[in-house]
């Protein structure tokens, strides 16, 4: 964690009298080591388990990937960035439990956005009021929320779950964290760029075997 993100090279890794530490080395293990060599890319010896990588089947896996991935495409190598991988032991450690996963994504999402300097204000509009529970919103420019009209022609988020959003970091209704996963959608795009996520590309296909399943059955 002191040394933030990592490019490290385990020699042999493939080979089968090394299997035993491959299997350390899966999304969500948790290891220490000693890095050696010079250069942008070091070598890993020595290597032993502090926690075995949680068991990630289906969505699980993709979920798991998906934190990764935004991860890898989002902080500096080298950036310690501590608050963001003590989220993301959290994340991989309730990697089972699917409802504190939503959550736990949704805030380090929040998190990376902050990492980037990027944060808006939930419980105020773009001229300094209040947000109304019954009125609709629209997040303008990236910036800030103004009140949505009857020709608006973007995404609109209620005013009731914008409130629950600023209000509450352990946020649990439905319709609040929808949301929430749209408005961090809306903000980490520019900074994630052009290029898909191939972890949403398997939770699509995921999502596809889930429906072709329930229509056979």
């Amino acid at each position: 964690m002191d040394f933030g993100l990592q490019s490290l090279i385990v020699k042999g890794a493939r080979s089968h009298s090394k299997k035993q530490i491959r299997s350390l080395l899966q999304i969500g293990s948790l290891i220490s080591g000693k890095q050696f060599g010079k250069g942008e890319v070091r070598s890993l010896s020595q290597i032993e388990s502090i926690r075995m990588p949680p068991l990630l089947l289906g969505e699980s896996f993709a979920l798991a990937s998906y934190v990764s991935e935004v991860v890898l495409r989002l902080c500096q190598p080298g950036d310690p960035a501590e608050d963001i991988f003590i989220h993301l032991d959290k994340c991989f450690a309730k990697s089972q439990l699917k409802q504190d996963w939503i959550l736990l994504i949704r805030q380090l999402e929040t998190i990376l956005l902050e990492y980037l300097g990027v944060s808006i204000e939930f419980e105020y509009d773009h001229l300094g009021e209040r947000v109304k529970e019954h009125l609709f919103y629209e997040l303008k420019n990236n910036e800030a929320f103004s009140k949505a009209d009857e020709n608006c022609t973007q995404q609109v988020y209620k005013g009731s779950d914008l409130i629950l959003i600023a209000q509450n970091q352990e946020v649990s209704s439905p319709s609040a964290l929808r949301a929430l996963k749209l408005v961090n959608r809306q903000l980490l795009a520019p900074h994630l760029g052009s290029r898909p996520l191939k972890s949403k590309q398997l939770w699509m296909q995921l999502q596809q075997v889930k429906t072709s399943s329930y229509l056979i059955d």
